[in-house]
């Protein structure tokens, strides 16, 4: 019995760290994602074409 449980208590202890690990990739996921929000966007500039050209490409 007292085997069972040190074996779960061995498993929750890597579960845990495995979760942890996920934890920290995430939250630096987030903070990634908040630093490029914070930034200003760029315009794209837009693209010049004839009539020509569209009737083209849309062929």
């Amino acid at each position: 019995m007292i085997q069972r449980i040190e074996q779960r208590l061995k498993e929750l202890k890597g579960e845990f760290e495995a979760g942890q690990k996920v934890l920290a990739d995430l939250e630096t996921r987030q903070a990634n994602v908040k630093s490029r929000s914070s930034r200003p966007l760029q315009p794209k500039k837009a693209c010049q074409l004839s009539t020509a050209s569209r009737w083209t490409r849309a062929w």
